[in-house]
């Protein structure tokens, strides 16, 4: 398959997979929390916004394309230990006035969701994965046995981005067949105060892509309104002297 055709079946927007035939939105790595991590921890006292910018961001992609079901892959919240009352005011204010549309959510655990259960309600909830057709979602952070007939596996976990003119630009992953007849999308993180993790700077840390070279996926990135463009590999983008 070439990695063109990957645009008839998905939409990369915003740091989002949507996917067409089945009118679905997938987002990956909110971190909600984050910036009152920070402000607890004494590293910040300007604010950052965190809540509008997550809202804001969500809203404009929602208003495109009007998903049926959005799935929230992981890494919803940020905190491990705890789950404080800002925190939950924030989740609600982000995510209330979406749910008296109808829409319907698909909750998947991340390595931070921990608390979790205490915010979404337990049918909406999956402790490991969720298939839709032939599409298998799961945050990535292990491994999985993975259901016969799946074409395709979406993670996130992995922040990924790469530098471009001394810039980091957030990224999404694509490996054709990562196994035979299976292909990997690594979604990058969503929530726009998470930098990123340089893609040739370090291994994955996801246990499914332990053995996995980085090299051999190609960068997706979506800017503005625009088609997104597909990089080739990796690997030849370093053979080129790109800064990567």
């Amino acid at each position: 398959m070439k990695p063109s055709k990957i645009l008839d079946i998905f939409d990369f927007y915003e740091n989002t997979l949507y996917i067409k035939k089945s009118n679905t939105l997938v987002v990956s790595d909110l971190h909600i929390g984050l910036e009152y991590e920070l402000r607890k921890k004494g590293g910040f006292q300007i604010p950052l916004n965190e809540e509008r910018l997550i809202t804001n961001r969500l809203n404009k992609i929602i208003d495109r394309f009007q998903p049926d079901k959005i799935i929230l892959n992981g890494d919803i919240l940020h905190s491990f230990s705890s789950l404080n009352y800002p925190v939950k005011e924030e989740f609600q204010s982000i995510f209330r006035p979406i749910l008296r549309k109808n829409r319907k959510f698909i909750f998947i655990k991340g390595s931070h969701d921990t608390m979790i259960e205490n915010l979404v309600k337990q049918e909406d909830l999956r402790n490991d994965f969720y298939v839709q057709n032939n599409i298998l979602f799961t945050h990535g952070n292990y491994r999985i046995d993975l259901p016969s007939k799946i074409k395709y596996i979406v993670i996130g976990h992995e922040h990924p981005c790469v530098e471009i003119n001394m810039e980091k630009i957030p990224c999404f992953l694509f490996k054709y067949e990562l196994i035979k007849n299976t292909s990997l999308i690594i979604l990058p993180a969503f929530n726009p105060l998470l930098e990123g993790v340089l893609i040739n700077n370090q291994n994955f840390t996801s246990p499914l892509l332990r053995k996995v070279s980085p090299d051999l996926f190609q960068p997706i990135i979506s800017i503005g309104m625009g088609e997104p463009f597909i990089f080739p590999r990796i690997s030849e983008l370093k053979s080129i002297e790109w800064n990567l």
